[in-house]
């Protein structure tokens, strides 16, 4: 089916004559749909539940968890030993409506469905992409506990070899890993002699040559500007140094303080020098710090201690269970794409367009949030993300096309596990076809044994 599409699209995208209607919406869909799998990443790594069963916002499917078995020993008279399928399901709820909609000028339509393509159609699908492999990333904070590497420390082969172990002690397959890491992180790989030297790497100078770190160390290794890069630069820090003469061994979580620019926030993030991992405030009290989890390395005295000003829930009403829109905000640091953010107990990911005072969560609250409630913003660092397809699963839906009689043109298309919907319809105000590109997503996390974190 997917061949087929990709000649007919072809063939349609060489050949399509001006004289021909370029508005028609099955052509528009196959060709985005195409496009937009060329261009994910993570929605291309990670389980994939689809079918063509129409569904509307908010709907809720129930997909799977791997079943899990153990491994049984017989003799020639016995009968086998029958377990249990123990495959659990998951609810995840299509809460993501993503879209791209723009308007063709009257007149616009007489170009070439050619060049309607590479001026509207690859940029709406790139976005889409951008979208959802963003919401994914965001889950990757699901796995925060079971890190490897040290934030603000470039990576190296013993740190990747200490995410291999990770993943291993927690019984994940062997095969189909993957990571995923900002250009940032692939920048300081690549600069590794280890990683590039044709006679160290065997693959004859291919990853020197194509500047492609390919498959290393038993990952499968893929570069994403999405993959969370975040950065100190014009942030307002909340900093403090470690009072303890004697300093603190690794498993330490109260941390004594003195020298503070301003007061820690309950629900906030930190850092502290040596030990270098994301420490989540849940205690302030008298100058000593309460953290979770605890320190993995041992602290100094005066060690610093570093983190993101918390942004605040600004809306008087609050928001509800389920809120998937924007959250208004104001305090703390501007929010940055990708980071981590926590409300409550819930660890998101920010996603699409991040300010000041407005943002977006990767996944619906899953508890209400009130007004002043504290969104803590996690610490500075690179996160790159190793996992299995199973550890987390992305499930879209086609949406309902609209009624005949409303005047729109719609059609949906559905291949290898993606959906796209395009309608287009005329908007006489504007003097133009408006085009609208969509979708319904929700991501869920299936296993956190099937993932790790690469700090850097």
């Amino acid at each position: 089916m997917k061949k087929l599409q990709l000649i007919l699209s072809q063939a349609l995208t060489a050949c399509f004559a001006n004289d021909v209607d370029a508005l028609i919406p099955e052509l528009w869909a196959n060709e985005a749909l195409l496009r937009l799998e060329k261009t994910l990443v993570m929605g291309n790594l990670v389980h994939r539940d689809y079918s063509d069963e129409i569904a509307n916002f908010g709907d809720v499917v129930n997909t799977h968890r791997p079943s899990e078995f153990i491994s049984k020993r017989k003799d020639n008279s016995d009968s086998v030993t029958v377990q249990d399928v123990n495959t659990t399901n998951l609810a995840v709820r299509l809460d993501q409506h993503h879209h791209v909609s723009f308007l063709l000028k009257d007149g616009e339509e007489a170009k070439s469905f050619k060049d309607l393509v590479e001026m509207h159609l690859v940029p709406a699908a790139y976005a889409i992409s951008d979208g959802i492999d963003q919401a994914i990333f965001g889950q990757a904070y699901d796995f925060l506990g079971n890190s490897a590497g040290k934030l603000g420390v470039d990576p190296s082969g013993p740190t990747i070899t200490a995410l291999r172990t990770a993943m291993t002690n927690n019984k994940a397959p062997m095969g189909g890993r993957n990571l995923v890491m900002s250009p940032d992180v692939e920048g300081v790989l690549l600069n590794i002699d280890n990683f590039i030297t044709a006679d160290k790497v065997g693959d004859e100078g291919s990853a020197l040559r194509e500047g492609s770190l390919g498959r290393k160390y038993g990952f499968q290794m893929f570069t994403s500007h999405n993959a969370p890069s975040v950065s100190e630069i014009g942030a307002n820090m909340v900093t403090a140094d470690v009072n303890n003469i004697g300093g603190y061994p690794a498993g330490t979580t109260t941390i004594d303080y003195d020298n503070g620019s301003s007061a820690f926030s309950i629900g906030g993030w930190i850092s502290v020098a040596g030990d270098d991992q994301p420490l989540k405030i849940v205690g302030d009290a008298a100058g000593t710090l309460t953290v979770s989890p605890a320190t993995k390395y041992a602290i100094a005295d005066n060690a610093e201690i570093k983190g993101f000003e918390p942004a605040l829930i600004n809306n008087l009403g609050g928001y509800p269970l389920l809120h998937s829109k924007d959250l208004i905000v104001d305090g703390g640091s501007t929010p940055q794409l990708g980071q981590l953010a926590t409300l409550g107990a819930t660890n998101y990911g920010l996603v699409n367009e991040v300010s000041a005072t407005n943002l977006i969560l990767n996944n619906s609250l899953q508890t209400a949030a009130a007004d002043n409630d504290v969104l803590g913003l996690g610490p500075a660092g690179n996160y790159a993300f190793g996992f299995n397809r199973n550890a987390i699963a992305l499930v879209t839906r086609p949406l309902p096309t609209p009624k005949a009689g409303t005047g729109a043109a719609s059609a949906v298309v559905s291949d290898n596990g993606l959906g796209m919907r395009v309608t287009i319809t005329y908007d006489g105000n504007k003097q133009g076809h408006l085009v609208t590109f969509d979708l319904l997503a929700g991501v869920a996390t299936l296993d956190t044994n099937l993932g790790s974190l690469m700090l850097g």
